[in-house]
């Protein structure tokens, strides 16, 4: 029994170190894609039962749009990503588009047959397709896991040399001009200043709710890195005040205040809203037992840690909740599992 306490506790302090070390303090963390960084590389079936593999040394940029079925945001996404390539016709063997899309599982979407590559799910898909584009269904989040991504839609663009030149989170009123600048940057068609400003178009004109709460959650971001999380949940709660049903914003306030141990506070932000997709519902449903396991309640956090990780099996930080649940429950063999689970998912991901 002490030889398994002890080890528990050491499994504890590395995952823990991993969790807790700086610039984790939003869902998903450090394993957010940096501007910068090298491409991810991965490969996966596409909806009609071909194989698609991206590798470095193509030589060649990739657009890869992170979508949700059903997603209004999502499907004006990609009407826009349509004219984008569309107008780039000429250029059609000089990038590649990729659509990964998360395919529905359950409520309130249509349950999906059990094949991503059935008739069905391609009919379900036939929105999407066009010639051009490769369709990967992303039932297990494996992609978006690789990528980091946490928003919908997303759209990370990669230059000639396999590195992340652009990622856009979300789909705002500026969303097509920045995609196609910051594509027209990756194929040498216009200079960075020029792609620059087309993110700048009627900023000043279109102050929207979405660009207020986008500031603040800016600022809380710089608050984050040097420290100062207090100043970064004011921050955050501006912008959920101007956008209350915002699951995004949610998230990364409940986030914070787990980080911050307001259990009470967390709970109480993540209830108020729905999960858009199943991503969003596995995060709402982590920090929602994360939030139980700080007030005490181990039953009620070990119910949504599990649905957290039904919905999202690589959701690591979930196993790692959970492995404290068990452990506080004195469930030492459960414990060591969870944890296990949990530091394997942040080294398979390096």
């Amino acid at each position: 029994m002490k030889r398994t306490c002890k080890y528990l506790c050491c499994l504890t302090a590395i995952v823990g170190v991993r969790f807790f070390a700086p610039g984790r303090f939003a869902v998903g963390g450090d394993r957010r894609i940096h501007i910068g960084a090298d491409m991810p590389q991965f490969a996966a079936v596409d909806v009609t039962g071909q194989k698609f593999e991206y590798a470095h040394g193509g030589g060649k940029p990739l657009m890869a749009v992170f979508l949700s079925v059903g997603h209004q945001k999502s499907d004006r996404a990609v009407a826009d990503v349509k004219k984008i390539v569309a107008g780039l016709a000429d250029k059609a063997d000089a990038f590649q588009t990729v659509l990964v899309i998360e395919y529905p599982g359950g409520s309130p979407l249509p349950r999906g047959p059990t094949d991503p590559n059935s008739p069905a799910s391609a009919k379900l898909f036939d929105k999407y397709t066009r010639k051009g584009f490769t369709v990967l269904p992303d039932t297990e989040y494996k992609i978006w896991g690789k990528f980091g991504v946490i928003a919908t839609p997303t759209v990370v663009i990669s230059d000639t040399a396999d590195k992340v030149l652009w990622v856009e989170a979300g789909h705002g009123y500026n969303f097509a001009p920045v995609v196609q600048s910051r594509l027209y940057q990756a194929l040498g068609l216009e200079e960075a200043s020029q792609a620059e400003q087309a993110g700048q178009v009627k900023t000043v004109a279109n102050d929207t709710v979405s660009a207020r709460a986008k500031r603040h959650l800016h600022m809380a971001e710089l608050l984050k890195k040097k420290g100062r999380a207090k100043s970064a949940i004011r921050e955050i709660e501006k912008a959920r005040q101007l956008d209350p049903n915002s699951a995004p914003i949610a998230l990364e306030l409940g986030w914070m205040y787990c980080q911050t141990g307001d259990a009470a506070a967390a709970i109480k932000v993540v209830g108020k809203v729905k999960g858009a997709n199943r991503l969003e519902k596995s995060k709402l449903a982590l920090v929602t037992g994360w939030a139980h396991r700080l007030s005490g309640d181990l039953d009620t956090a070990q119910k949504h840690l599990l649905e957290a990780i039904q919905n999202n099996p690589r959701l690591d930080r979930a196993y790692f909740e959970l492995g404290r649940v068990y452990h506080e429950k004195k469930d030492f063999e459960n414990a060591a599992k969870a944890y296990f689970k949990a530091l394997s998912g942040i080294y398979d991901d390096k």
